[in-house]
């Protein structure tokens, strides 16, 4: 292909390019470069924020159970404790490529939540 004198779109630069340029060089780079390191940085910084949630999620969810079986005159956990983090991990809320876990912790809290409910009640039929 033959190159033609062009206008870059963005500093208004003559340069040398194919007729289907519309960017010199340098603000092509910049846009390209620019682009995906801000997606980058947001990837990362999304999955490093819900890698904490779920690290604490599951350590919470393991502590209560182990707690739970631990000490079972102790009184049953608040619903919202359980509810707030089911809400958060659902499967529904996240994205597709962590599924697999957030199925797991969901399903490990309500596995706690049904065990707890059944404490309760039995507490308040004032069996043992």
């Amino acid at each position: 292909m033959s190159t033609v004198s062009r206008r870059c779109r963005v500093c208004r630069k003559s340069f040398e390019g194919e007729p289907w340029q519309h960017l010199c060089w340098d603000c092509w780079r910049r846009e390209k470069d620019g682009g995906l390191e801000q997606r980058g940085y947001e990837r990362g910084l999304t999955a490093g924020r819900a890698e904490a949630r779920r690290a604490y999620l599951r350590g919470l969810a393991e502590g209560r159970v182990k707690e739970a079986a631990a000490h079972p005159a102790t009184p049953p956990i608040a619903d919202d404790l359980i509810r707030d983090p089911l809400w958060l991990v659902h499967p529904d809320h996240q994205p597709p490529e962590r599924s697999g876990l957030a199925n797991r912790v969901t399903a490990t809290l309500l596995t706690l939540r049904e065990s707890v409910r059944r404490a309760s009640m039995k507490r308040e039929d004032g069996k043992p």
